[in-house]
């Protein structure tokens, strides 16, 4: 899944019993909403991890953070209709 190499527990939860998972979510969530279906690709600066790197398919513009964004907005910009409900 995309998520597992986007957010991380804040260091500051270090030690205790929050591991992220609210952190998670509202990636998961933004991602789908703000990006998929508001078509807002500049969110991912926000939402993926700064060392991301896509395992699941090689997209033609790299499989890093700036690959895989151009990769989204070559997507969205060929499928402009796609929506997705979470």
């Amino acid at each position: 899944m995309l998520f597992s190499a986007c957010t991380n527990p804040p260091a500051e939860n270090a030690g205790t019993t929050d591991d992220g998972s609210a952190a998670t979510t509202a990636a998961f969530n933004a991602f789908f909403n703000d990006v998929v279906n508001g078509h807002n690709t500049a969110r991912l600066d926000e939402i993926l991890h700064p060392e991301f790197h896509s395992h699941h398919y090689p997209m033609p513009p790299g499989s890093d953070k700036a690959g895989f964004t151009q990769g989204m907005v070559a997507l969205l910009n060929a499928f402009p209709d796609i929506r997705s409900t979470v």
